[in-house]
């Protein structure tokens, strides 16, 4: 079964979406701990990690959702 690259194409998309999301959170896991070293308080770490993961996350939505909304249409 030959690949296209329409299947290809989506693969990226969804992989990157995933990268996107792996990134946010990280990126809030890093802040949570320079804030906690700065003298916030404990719990700041998890919930900017959190925060991260669902602004990760919508932004990855975002990412795939035309991939979602057009897998029933044929293209030419």
């Amino acid at each position: 079964m030959p690949f296209k690259f329409e299947d290809i194409a989506a693969f990226s998309r969804i992989l990157s979406g995933a990268l996107v999301v792996c990134g946010f959170i990280i990126l809030g896991l890093l802040l949570g701990r320079q804030f906690a070293g700065r003298g916030a308080p404990a719990w700041v770490v998890p919930a900017m990690t959190a925060l991260g993961a669902l602004v990760g996350m919508s932004q990855g939505w975002a990412m795939i959702r035309p991939l979602w909304k057009d897998r029933g249409k044929k293209r030419p």
